[in-house]
């Protein structure tokens, strides 16, 4: 036998003065994917100033950004374990946090 299952109740807003038209809903709509592009935007950005390989100047599309952010993500993996390796052959102690690649 299955478990009953709980009906959730939703309250609806029937206050006239509270809902809106359809025009404040798209004009939201719209501000709230403006919002989220200039997100995107300011987050590519930021890997611009930090992935030493794109540069602010150049032609840029995600697909560049984001492939030359994992190169450079994967090459400061392969230093932190040779790093890593090193330490461990000449004994320095390490955070467990250190250690994982």
């Amino acid at each position: 036998m299955e478990p009953p299952t709980k009906k959730v109740k939703r309250r609806r807003n029937n206050d006239p003065s509270k809902q809106l038209s359809e025009e404040e809903k798209k004009l939201h709509h719209i501000q709230s994917e403006h919002r989220r592009r200039e997100q995107i935007r300011s987050t590519f950005d930021r890997l611009v100033e930090i992935v030493p390989d794109l540069t602010a100047n150049e032609k840029r599309s995600e697909l560049t950004v984001i492939t030359k952010t994992t190169s450079y993500i994967e090459k400061l993996r392969e230093q932190n374990k040779r790093l890593v390796d090193l330490a461990q052959k000449k004994g320095i102690p390490m955070e467990k946090s250190v250690i994982k690649s």
